[in-house]
């Protein structure tokens, strides 16, 4: 009887961890892609540091050579590109360019960033005025502007759900059809070179909006650089 109890009381136990097993998977999978969104914000504030300028992004889909694409040579305050993170000018891993559910981290950048015209040297041009339209415009859940300045630069990943994402081959994972318009939007062209407009409308989605079709399925993470802490985050000197 007491082993009979004993077997029992194992079978639940088992039972137990085997129905939190995905979830604790799933909490490793996303420590890991913390760490490696850490090594790649770090990458790019060290190359605007030293380079006064970002690279353009790799292009989403295809080789994994890590390098970034062509950028057409558009400076407007409103304009940014997507793709993939182009971890090789940036002297990191391929690893580093993937999510811990070995899906390509996205990588938007700001056209002015790409063309140097922000910086320490350069400034941002936030002393003008009129700047709550700057830099890449992130959208919560009420669709307005978080933060309200826009961003530098945003890193996303797209977690377990996967739907619309790149492979770390490059090939781009079925499902989009599935998404709702707030996860459609922070999917990227498969090359880096189209011209994303915030005049027109086009922006980065931090959540959906609760009655959005597939808002249940969005598990978007993003990772900005807001325009506004960009100076403090170069450790620019003071004027």
């Amino acid at each position: 009887m007491d082993l009979a109890l004993a077997v029992a009381v194992l079978g639940l136990v088992l039972a137990g961890g085997l129905r939190l097993a995905p979830a604790w998977i799933d909490a490793g999978r996303q420590r890991e892609t913390d760490t490696r969104v850490g090594r790649v914000e770090a990458a790019l504030v060290g190359a605007m540091r030293r380079l006064h300028a970002l690279p353009c992004p790799a292009p989403a889909a295809g080789a994994r050579d890590g390098q970034a694409g062509p950028c057409p040579l558009v400076s407007s305050d409103d304009t940014f590109f997507m793709g993939a993170v182009p971890w090789q000018p940036l002297g990191l891993m391929p690893r580093d360019g993937e999510d811990g559910w070995g899906h390509r981290l996205i990588y938007a950048v700001a056209a002015p960033a790409v063309a140097g015209a922000w910086g320490c040297a350069a400034g941002t041009g936030s002393e003008a005025g009129g700047s709550a339209a700057r830099g890449i415009p992130i959208l919560g859940s009420d669709k307005t502007r978080e933060p309200a300045q826009g961003a530098v630069f945003v890193l996303i990943s797209t977690g377990p759900t996967a739907a619309g994402s790149l492979g770390r081959d490059g090939h781009r994972l079925p499902g989009t059809d599935t998404l709702g318009p707030s996860a459609r939007a922070n999917r990227p062209p498969d090359t880096p070179a189209t011209v994303r407009d915030a005049h027109a409308g086009e922006a980065l989605h931090a959540a959906p909006a609760p009655d959005e079709r597939g808002a249940d399925r969005f598990a978007d993470r993003l990772h900005p650089l807001p325009l506004a802490l960009l100076h403090a985050t170069l450790e620019c000197a003071e004027p």
